[in-house]
């Protein structure tokens, strides 16, 4: 049997870990560009229901997806949510989870994201499936995280409820 080489079995591949609901995901190290705590997050009108709104992060404005929303989970558990902002096809977005855990290098094993089992709601946007030292983790497609029409709205001008005020 050959051995699959992958850049995700490789060590220099690093990704950030978080998990919903229990389940461990991943995104690339190369697209995230910080972690930040609970914030005041500024509602929107007329988005998608995943679409919890925006975040000021210094001079921006950046929207926040939900993804237990998105992924149709439960409702948040008691600990407090984190955002992991994270940049990808040219668009800065805030991803809600329940829990960081950390930054890790190269899985053991790898299934592609196409061959993962059941009816999983983030099924169309997995990359892999890496068996780590640790346990099963998810690497998502940050592109396929969105249809075509929910990333034209992610670039559309954002509409708050109420004026977008400083974090404190």
């Amino acid at each position: 049997m050959t051995r699959v080489r992958s850049k995700y079995t490789h060590p220099d591949f690093r990704f950030t870990c978080f998990s919903l609901d229990g389940v461990e995901f991943g995104v690339s190290i190369d697209c995230v560009k910080e972690v930040i705590g609970p914030r005041r997050i500024t509602p929107l009108s007329g988005g998608p229901g995943f679409m919890e709104g925006v975040v000021r992060l210094r001079s921006m404005a950046v929207p926040v997806v939900d993804l237990r929303k998105r992924f149709n989970l439960d409702k948040n558990p008691a600990t407090p949510p984190r955002i992991i902002v994270v940049s990808f096809d040219g668009r800065i977005t805030g991803l809600l989870v329940d829990r960081i855990s950390e930054v890790m290098t190269g899985g053991k094993k790898l299934r592609p994201g196409k061959e993962s089992r059941g009816s999983e709601p983030w099924r169309r946007c997995l990359d892999v499936v890496l068996e780590t030292g640790s346990g099963t983790v998810r690497v998502l497609d940050l592109g396929r995280l969105f249809t075509p029409s929910e990333l034209a709205m992610l670039d559309a001008p954002l509409v708050t409820k109420e004026p977008l005020r400083k974090a404190k």
